[in-house]
């Protein structure tokens, strides 16, 4: 999914089955602190790839696509492609 949002529907995300992904606590935990009044910023990082192990790069742009398509300007999206080395904890901190 490397498409702008503006060309971006619903049925980009259903046909990825994003809705049946392990992406959706983190998609309900933003629709319901949204709901709340107490959500502005969302903070996006995501884990390295290695040789043999895929990190979650991807994963962490397919949820910054569709929080940007559903909520638009009502949140401040960071993700600036932050990526962390797994037990990196010095970088996190």
């Amino acid at each position: 999914m490397n498409q702008p949002n503006e060309k971006l529907s619903l049925a980009d995300f259903h046909n990825i089955n994003l809705f049946n992904s392990n992406l959706v606590p983190q998609i309900k935990a933003v629709e319901y602190h949204l709901l709340q009044g107490n959500l502005r910023d969302v903070w996006l990082i995501s884990s390295e790839s290695k040789k043999n192990v895929k990190g979650s790069e991807d994963t962490a742009n397919i949820l910054e696509q569709y929080l940007r398509f559903q909520y638009g300007q009502r949140l401040d999206i960071h993700s600036q492609k932050f990526i962390v080395k797994d037990w990196d904890y010095a970088t996190i901190w």
